[in-house]
This record gives structure tokens, sequence and C-alpha cells, in this order.
């Protein structure tokens, strides 16, 4: 899927639980971290959000490989875990969801790297997806209307 798809279906998570949870700095703060989660697996692809920032990555690990495996998740869970729990958690949610979305599309990803791809209908970019990210921003739209009130009582 395409970065945009991945943030605004990471945008509409986070305001479900921020409607679920409340607003708060924590809980705001966590959200942030999901969002990162959602876009570091294509760290590894030199014009993607993330990537754009961490360009040497690129160079060194090829798009869908590594960074779009199980141990990738496991290790970033396990490095984080040691600056605090929620942060790993929240990282980690946001990552699977990535690699859960990138699954259903024709590229698929090699989770075990083993050499067996889990792929899906969906072809990255098409008309299809962007029915799909639009039907997110739809329901995000909804959500932060309900949510209005909170957030501006927040800030």
């Amino acid at each position: 899927m395409e970065g945009k798809t991945h943030l605004n279906t990471g945008i509409l998570i986070s305001l479900i639980s921020l409607f679920l949870l409340g607003i708060s700095t924590k809980t705001i703060f966590l959200s942030i971290v999901f969002l990162i989660g959602i876009l570091f697996p294509d760290i590894d692809k030199m014009n993607s959000i993330i990537g754009r920032k961490f360009k040497i990555i690129g160079f060194f690990f090829t798009h869908r490989g590594f960074f779009h495996s199980i141990y990738s998740v496991l290790i970033s869970a396990y490095i984080l875990n040691f600056f605090n729990v929620s942060i790993a958690i929240f990282f980690s949610l946001g990552y699977i969801l990535h690699l859960i979305e990138d699954m259903f599309t024709k590229s698929g990803i090699d989770l075990f790297m083993l050499g067996f791809k889990i792929s899906g209908p969906l072809v990255v970019g098409s008309f299809t997806e962007k029915i799909v990210n639009l039907v997110m921003l739809i329901l995000s739209s909804g959500l932060i209307i309900f949510l209005i009130k909170d957030l501006l009582f927040f800030f």
C-alpha cells in the first residue's frame, strides 16, 4: 500500500483509540508513536514518507525485505521495551498493522523471510486502494466531528 493509505489507516485507528480511551497527553503521545510505527517498515524505500529522512537505509536494504518481516518487529519491540513498555507496544501495533495491510497487496511480504510471500488481490496505487484511502478519510472526518469538543477543550 502507499504511505498515505498506511497513514490514513493509522489516523483512523488513533482517532478510535482517542474516542474510546479519552484525550490526554499520554493517549495523544501513544497515538503518535503508533503512527510512527505504521510508517516505519517503509524506511527501506528511499522515496517513502519515512524513507526520505533515512535514505541511507534504502541503499543497504531492499524494499519489503527485512523491515517487512516479523524479525524487525520483534527487534524493534525488544529495543523500545528498554525505554518504555507502552511505547514498545504501540509502535509494534502500528508496525504490525502496516505489515497486515501490505499482505493484502499483490506484491505481498515474506513475513518470515523463508521465500514464501503472503499476498492478496490489491494493486498498490490502484483505484481500489484510492477507494480504501477515501473510506479511511471519510471515517476519520466523522470521528473528528465527535472528538472536536474534547480536542478543543484539551488544547
